[in-house]
């Protein structure tokens, strides 16, 4: 628990080109374990966090939630779903109002999003997924034809660690993700979506 003697196990230099967000992969971890971690920026050291790996796959028992329109500035409901320590949440869309595709709005965005307070503390060690909706992609009931989609696609990837995006041959927040004897299936109901053509997913 106490990783204050720890030598650093990664080093990286998050660049400026990507908001100094960084996604970091971890192979050879167990499941169902307990792990403690740290980060070090500039000298200063953070205290201990800690998270609970995935169950093996099979049945198993877990607790999961899931909501979205987070607007408000205070967002004390976090604190309550914290209590109740889910294994993994879901945050379904309009997980901000930038209702922008400014890119440098975007990010700004994102980062208040991560700095309220008790949002932040179910972060630190909670198993999060993600998708948008119109709020967090550009804007209110915006579909796949807007013009600034690109940004928002490279925003999103840039602030949330999600397991996929999309396939190799089609763009987008789409993914499945497994959990012990249980498969989720997150869609993207913005990226493609054809008003005009009445389809939510785009063409199949």
């Amino acid at each position: 628990v106490d990783l204050s003697q720890m030598a650093p196990t990664y080093i990286d230099y998050p660049p400026a080109t990507d908001d100094f967000a960084l996604t970091i992969s971890v192979d050879g971890l167990l499941p169902d374990t307990e792990y403690f971690y740290d980060l070090a920026v500039e000298g200063s050291r953070s205290p201990s966090y800690s998270f609970v790996t995935a169950p093996e796959d099979g049945p198993s028992a877990f607790k999961f939630g899931f909501g979205s329109c987070t607007l408000r500035s205070d967002q004390p409901i976090f604190e309550y779903i914290d209590l109740a320590e889910p294994d993994l949440f879901l945050f379904i869309g309009d997980n901000h109002y930038g209702q922008t595709d400014d890119l440098s709005d975007l990010r700004q965005f994102y980062r208040w999003a991560l700095e309220r307070p008790f949002r932040g503390a179910m972060l630190d060690h909670t198993s999060i997924l993600s998708t948008w909706d119109d709020n967090d992609y550009i804007g209110d009931n915006t579909d796949g034809n807007e013009p600034g989609k690109a940004e928002t696609y490279r925003a999103f990837q840039e602030y949330w660690a999600n397991p996929g995006y999309g396939t190799q041959s089609i763009e987008g927040v789409f993914y499945t993700h497994r959990y012990g004897d249980v498969e989720f299936f997150v869609l993207d109901d913005r990226y493609h979506r054809e008003v005009n053509n009445n389809s939510i997913l785009g063409p199949s």
